[in-house]
């Protein structure tokens, strides 16, 4: 472990990049391809050559819009995690069987717990 620490750091002092730079260029990356588009529209040239420009063109940003907004709209009234009485699988939708009790595990964790407090290891019976 401390040689991932020490490679971090030398990793850190090569680039000489603060945490705070790196998240600035990192948020400004959205802006600039509207930067970049505005300057396309106004050189009145196409600076994309290859098929992977293709999803940054408004016509794929206006489909991936509407496309998202179905999917929220499809979330707002379809809830994806109903209350059940039973514990009930997500992949599967198999209901649990009654002696299966992982949904309870902090309860049970706190009562396992408190059992511990005050007693020596010997003397512990859950």
């Amino acid at each position: 472990m401390p040689f991932l620490v020490e490679v971090s750091q030398k990793i850190e002092e090569f680039c000489l990049v603060s945490e705070s730079t790196m998240t600035k260029r990192i948020l400004t990356m959205p802006f600039l391809v509207e930067v970049s588009q505005k300057i396309e529209e106004f050189c009145n040239l196409l600076f994309a050559s290859s098929k992977q420009h293709v999803v940054a063109r408004n016509s794929r940003i206006s489909r991936d819009e509407a496309c998202l907004q179905k999917l929220v709209d499809w979330f707002s009234s379809n809830d994806p995690f109903p209350k059940y009485e039973h514990l009930l699988s997500i992949a599967s939708s198999i209901v649990a069987h009654e002696s299966i009790n992982c949904h309870i595990a902090y309860e049970i964790g706190v009562y396992c717990l408190s059992k511990t407090v005050g007693n020596n290891f010997d003397d512990v019976i859950f």
